[in-house]
């Protein structure tokens, strides 16, 4: 869809001369056009180019035509706002205005997508990020909505949300500090920091290192350079809680829009976490988000290790990827980034609501088409906590 409805429109208001923020862009990067919004999500606005953010004097958010939040320059890039959308997924009317220094504004404004059910009704939407490739393993991009076909236990369902590499990205990496990482750290480090840089604009990337403890790298407002940075600094040492920190992945993931990922880099086994391998596939399979491993030394050679990986990401339709050397790690990250970027998104509401804990087998096709369809498996049906 590409209509006034689903494309980020642009307004201009000078009130000291028509010159001065010509050279000036406001674009809305999250939500995304194709995006649909329920319970807690981030609207974030960015100027371009890049130096005109410093001629802000601030930004002004509106949801449905009420103020949601100011934020005070100077803001991180993209300027952000935590916002409360409710939990029914219908259509929202954003709004961002970013005042400058002269007096001046943009404007930026954006409507996300109605669910295509009665709007009186809380829904459950399952969503399920599709990659599609051809025989030769190349990614397929501009696909229409009505190729695809979708099942839930082999009960067709209303694929009533499509989006393709457009829809918003929300990407958790977690990063392996253990003492076993420390020949590798130097070149960890340069591989992380080129792949969160290349993340696609509308990304919203985190990260979160772990060794017998998880802790984030950098706090709420830091730009990615200064995430960066701190990472740079940090040293190898302590056991491996692979496990804890998956668990705290997927939480933090929940309520993100859009695509979700977990990105896992680890050398090891888990011999630190309070959780167990059984309890993060049991929140996997009641989760959206994507899981994808790009291992290094014991996760690369121990079979079992290595299959418990593949496993998990198989069923949340991501990749665990080994790195044979170091070397490689550059390459493997690349890889994951790519997929990221050629992601298709579907979205539909089961018709058997019953959230009974039951699985729900998915099954995503292509009609007419000689290609390679890869999903997550499915879900489990689990009633929310607290309900």
């Amino acid at each position: 869809m590409k209509g006034r409805a689903a494309v980020a429109t642009l307004a201009l208001v000078c009130a000291t001369g028509p010159a001065r923020a010509q050279d000036a862009r406001l674009d809305i990067v999250s939500p995304g056009p194709s995006d649909y919004v329920s319970d807690h999500v981030v609207v974030a606005a960015r100027i371009t180019p890049d130096e005109r953010a410093r001629d802000v004097a601030g930004y002004t958010f509106f949801a449905d035509g009420k103020e949601i939040c100011r934020v005070a320059a100077p803001a991180p890039a993209p300027a952000s706002c935590p916002w409360d959308a409710g939990a029914v997924v219908k259509a929202h009317q954003l709004r961002v205005v970013a005042t400058l220094a002269s007096g001046e504004r943009l404007v930026a404004t954006r409507r996300t997508r109605a669910i295509d059910v009665v709007e009186s009704t809380a829904v459950r939407v399952v969503q399920v990020p599709v990659v599609v490739t051809d025989r030769g393993g190349a990614f397929v991009p501009g696909l229409p909505r009505e190729v695809f076909t979708l099942t839930e236990n082999g009960v067709p369902q209303a694929v009533q949300h499509f989006a393709n590499e457009d829809a918003a990205l929300a990407v958790r990496l977690a990063i392996d500090l253990s003492q076993s990482m420390e020949h590798a750290l130097p070149e960890v480090k340069r591989a992380v920091g080129e792949f969160v840089k290349r993340l696609p604009a509308n990304a919203a990337v985190s990260l979160m290192a772990f060794n017998d403890e998880m802790y984030p790298v950098g706090q709420a407002g830091d730009t990615l350079e200064q995430r960066l940075e701190i990472l740079g600094r940090l040293q190898a040492y302590g056991g491996t809680a692979l496990h804890d920190v998956m668990i705290r992945g997927f939480d933090d993931l929940a309520r993100t829009p859009g695509r979700r990922a977990l990105v896992v880099f680890t050398d090891g086994d888990d011999q630190s976490s309070r959780s167990t391998r059984a309890q993060v596939r049991a929140v996997a399979e009641a989760s959206d988000v994507s899981v994808y491993f790009v291992a290094l030394g014991r996760g690369r050679d121990v079979d079992e290790l290595l299959k418990g990986m593949d496993d998990l990401a198989t069923l949340t339709g991501g990749r665990a990827l080994r790195a044979d050397k170091t070397e490689q790690l550059a390459a493997r990250f690349d890889e994951v980034l790519s997929e990221l970027s050629h992601q298709y998104l579907l979205g539909y509401t089961p018709s058997n609501g019953a959230l009974d804990g039951g699985w729900r087998k998915i099954e995503v096709r292509l009609t007419g088409e000689h290609l390679r369809v890869r999903s997550r498996l499915g879900y489990r049906a689990l009633a929310p906590q607290g309900k």
